[in-house]
């Protein structure tokens, strides 16, 4: 334990160790896997969102050591910052230790394939039926507010605006991406170009972008596009570095505007634009820096739970998994449900109480593991990220899949199921479900030789089949 206040020198030491494992991934994918690093890889996708809050504690320092949620000054906040480094560098040499380890092979063997090909003419019919439902579930929605004019005068409220809507609204959030995305990744797979096809399925992954946008959320409308460019990577043209990491910048800064809009949205569409405008005109250059590079406040939220547990909050050891089951359980038939997040068994620790709820502060990976044990939690928690996150990548990317496969794991890495908390497994479960149901209906029942899928170069050597010849011998083919 340290008792003392720790030095800047030793922070800033920490920080680059730490920050050295976080680019880490793009000199091992050379030396172990002989291949670049993929963006859309675990690994990669993790460097892309991750770079504004990595910078995080050099924007604590810079303030004079002020951070949210924690009290106190110099003292207190160097300690904690010293310790959150520690514990996060701990969890990514055993995250980098169990992903580029071999130990992945056992569970890429035991996870299903997927249907090698899909209908057109199914694919078609599914996409468009789940397309008009989901539009009679978006008209359902903003009729009971009063219209899109409606829904945007109390976006500050969204959540209150889609209690007890979960269920009808997941079709539209799961449902309808799932068949645009088995659209999208068919017209992009097919030899023969399909500019037709293309053309039909990228409005419909526009339209379902600003469907869910008018929701209010900004994940779930980020997570439809990031899948459907995805598919385009894989099937179509490599997308480079620089124009992801500019995309996903500009992403970030516009849901940085968005969240100010929508927090300070009380009434009204023309109330918005005033708070828009309000927005842009007084903001600086260094404002708008300041507010990317520290605008994830999720170190400040670990320093907190790594403050709090156990001291305030006890250890759970695994318990709150167990809220994976109850989460099938309507909210209407048992009122009193735990909160399926382990953000909600730390809540207090934040002091955010209104109209009789804490206010819930994710804290990432570190903080749900963490809660379980402790800093060896956060080791064993990560090792078993690793191992998950490799086998999905190599079964459903590396192994030359098809569609459906590839959909699978796009929308699995978007959806935060390879964190392996509460949220992120149900999310994944909400998508694989649908997903499994939708490619065993559009297959084809016959066999089909394959398409184009140009995947990565695995790892290992192929597989030669043997041919028996006439001559009694056997050949390699």
């Amino acid at each position: 334990m340290l008792e003392g206040p720790v030095e800047s020198w030793a922070i800033v030491c920490m920080w680059t160790s730490w920050a050295a494992l976080y680019f880490a991934p793009f000199l091992l994918e050379r030396l172990v896997l002989r291949r670049p690093l993929d963006p859309f890889s675990p690994m990669g996708w993790e460097l892309l969102l991750g770079q504004a809050s990595l910078y995080r504690p050099l924007v604590v320092i810079a303030r004079g050591w002020q951070a949210n949620w924690v009290e106190g000054g110099y003292p207190e906040v160097s300690i904690l910052v010293f310790k959150t480094l520690v514990v996060l560098f701990l969890g990514r040499v055993a995250l980098l230790l169990a992903y580029y380890s071999r130990s992945w092979r056992w569970l890429r063997e035991r996870l299903p394939a997927c249907p090698a090909t899909l209908s057109k003419r199914r694919t078609r019919l599914l996409a468009a039926a789940s397309c008009l439902f989901g539009f009679l579930v978006l008209w359902w929605f903003h009729s009971r507010q009063g219209g899109l004019i409606g829904t945007a005068s109390q976006l500050y409220a969204r959540r209150w605006l889609t209690a007890g809507l979960w269920y009808p609204l997941l079709i539209l959030t799961a449902v309808v991406p799932v068949a645009i995305w088995l659209l999208w990744g068919e017209a992009l797979s097919r030899s023969r170009r399909a500019p037709l096809d293309m053309l039909f399925s990228g409005a419909l992954v526009v339209a379902a972008v600003g469907a869910i946008s008018s929701l209010g959320g900004r994940g779930a409308a980020f997570s439809v596009a990031a899948v459907a460019a995805g598919l385009w990577h894989y099937k179509r043209r490599r997308l480079k570095w620089v124009f992801l990491t500019v995309a996903v910048g500009f992403a970030i800064l516009v849901a940085t505007v968005l969240e100010d809009l929508r927090g300070g949205t009380t009434s009204g569409w023309f109330s918005s634009v005033a708070s828009l405008r309000a927005e842009l005109e007084s903001a600086s250059a260094k404002d708008v820096l300041f507010r990317v590079l520290g605008r994830d406040d999720g170190f400040d939220r670990r320093m907190r739970v790594l403050q709090g547990v156990p001291d305030v909050i006890p250890f759970q050891y695994g318990k709150t998994y167990l809220r994976i089951p109850a989460s099938a359980v309507p909210r209407a038939w048992w009122p009193d449900k735990p909160g399926l997040s382990e953000a909600s068994v730390y809540a207090s620790l934040f002091g955010q109480y209104t109209e009789g709820k804490w206010g819930s502060y994710p804290a990432g990976i570190i903080g749900s593991f963490y809660l379980q044990g402790g800093t060896l939690a956060v080791v064993i928690g990560c090792l078993a990220q690793g191992l998950v996150m490799r086998a999905f990548y190599e079964r459903y990317v590396v192994g030359r899949t098809c569609t459906a496969g590839l959909v699978l794991y796009l929308a699995l890495l978007l959806s935060g199921f390879f964190t392996l908390s509460n949220l992120g497994i149900v999310q994944g479960l909400q998508v694989a479900l649908p997903l499994w149901l939708a490619s065993h209906v559009v297959k084809l029942r016959r066999a089909v030789a394959g398409g184009r899928y140009p995947a990565l170069r695995a790892s290992s050597p192929p597989r030669i089949a043997l041919v028996r010849c006439h001559c009694g011998g056997h050949r390699g083919q």
